[in-house]
C-alpha cells in the first residue's frame, strides 16, 4: 500500500463529530449529563451565572468567557472537559440558566468569537477560525418571550430554554467545507440586552 492509500484509508476511519445531546435548567446546582453520554465523550459546559462572580467547576477547563455591561451585570463562561465515568456536573450558585452539550469524536473547542451585546436588533456573528469541526451559536435574552435563533439555512436546535427572567438558545452545524464567514443571527427585539458567541467544537 503506498502512503497515499494509508493516508486515504486513515481518513476513511475518522468519524465525524456527533452532537449526542443535551441539558439545561435554570440555574447553578447538579446539572445531569443527557442521556447517551460516553465515557470520552467531549463535555461542552455554557454558564450564565448572571451578578454572581464566575467559578470553574471542578475538572473542567475554562475556554472562554465574557461580561456584559454593569447595567445588566450578566457573565457568560464555557467550559469542557472529556467525561469519565460521571453523570452529573455540580455549579456554584447562578443567576442564570447551565447548558451541558454532549459531543463525540471530538477533542476540544476552539477559540469563542466575540460576545456580542445588543438592543432591540439582530446580531451577526462569526467564527474566528474554522478547521473543520462542528460549529456552536450560543446567545442569551433577557426577555423571556422573544424568541432567538439563527436565521441562516443549515443549523439545527440543540438546547432552547425560557426561564422566569431570560431566553436561551444553543444552536450548531457540522462544517460543510465552505469558505467565507459561518454566520450565525442572533435575533433579539426585545428592549432588553442579548448577548451571544460562537465556537467551533474540533475533532
Amino acid at each position: 500500500m503506498t502512503l497515499l492509500q494509508e493516508l486515504a484509508a486513515l481518513g476513511a476511519n475518522i468519524a465525524p463529530i456527533t452532537f449526542i445531546g443535551a441539558s439545561s435548567q435554570s440555574a447553578g446546582g447538579t446539572v445531569a449529563y443527557p442521556g447517551g453520554a460516553a465515557s470520552g465523550d467531549l463535555v461542552v459546559l455554557i454558564i450564565n451565572f448572571g451578578t454572581i462572580a464566575p467559578t470553574t467547576p471542578s475538572g473542567f477547563t475554562l475556554k472562554g468567557s465574557y461580561t456584559a455591561a454593569p447595567l445588566y451585570g450578566y457573565r457568560y463562561g464555557i467550559y469542557t472537559k472529556t467525561k469519565a465515568a460521571e453523570s452529573s456536573v455540580v455549579t456554584s450558585a447562578t443567576d442564570g440558566g447551565v447548558k451541558v452539550l454532549i459531543f463525540r469524536n471530538a477533542s476540544n473547542t476552539g477559540a469563542m468569537g466575540s460576545w456580542v451585546q445588543t438592543l432591540a436588533a439582530a446580531t451577526t456573528m462569526s467564527v474566528p477560525s474554522v478547521t473543520g469541526g462542528y460549529i456552536v451559536g450560543y446567545g442569551s435574552d433577557r426577555d423571556p418571550g422573544k424568541s432567538i435563533a439563527p436565521t441562516e439555512a443549515g443549523w439545527a436546535t440543540l438546547n432552547n430554554a425560557g426561564y422566569t427572567n431570560f431566553s436561551e438558545t444553543a444552536s450548531g452545524k457540522l462544517f460543510n467545507g465552505a469558505t467565507g464567514v459561518q454566520v450565525w443571527n442572533l435575533t433579539a427585539t426585545s428592549t432588553f440586552a442579548a448577548v451571544g458567541t460562537q465556537f467551533e467544537v474540533l475533532p
